[in-house]
């Protein structure tokens, strides 16, 4: 197994990505910067046709849900809740195989909050998703 632990950005914040940190594995940071763009699109069913295995299992800090429709219920949720948002950086991103974490600092219209995901992949679509708000 190969593990890659990419250091922190610089302290500006003021792109998303920064030029610094790029992945020498794109697949993380190629699947972080579409599950974004799916987010803010608030196309949930892109979102799992692209990113989730029928039977995928996502766990919060709130809520276990498994299967695209229980995602779908809240995936849509979610999306609302957020409404418009904008990730401020990410402040770290490491992968090993089919698996990876982010730490980000986001802000939308319930403020801003730093964010962890973790994603177990198969064949480029999560399995396993672990989400949660630090502090």
């Amino acid at each position: 197994m190969r593990f890659r632990r990419f250091p922190p950005p610089r302290p500006d914040t003021s792109e998303a990505y920064p030029a610094g940190s790029v992945s020498p594995d794109e697949t993380a940071r190629e699947f972080l910067d579409e599950q974004v763009e799916l987010l803010q699109q608030k196309d949930v069913d892109a979102l799992l046709d692209r990113h989730y295995h029928p039977d995928a299992l996502l766990v919060t800090q709130q809520v276990a849900v498994c299967g695209h429709a229980a995602l779908r219920d809240y995936f849509t949720q979610y999306v609302a809740a957020l409404g418009d948002f904008v990730v401020n950086s990410v402040d770290i991103l490491s992968a090993a195989d089919d698996a990876f974490l982010f730490e980000a600092t986001v802000t939308s219209t319930l403020g801003q909050a730093r964010v962890y995901d973790a994603f177990v992949l198969r064949n480029g679509r999560a399995t396993h998703h672990f989400a949660g708000v630090m502090g």
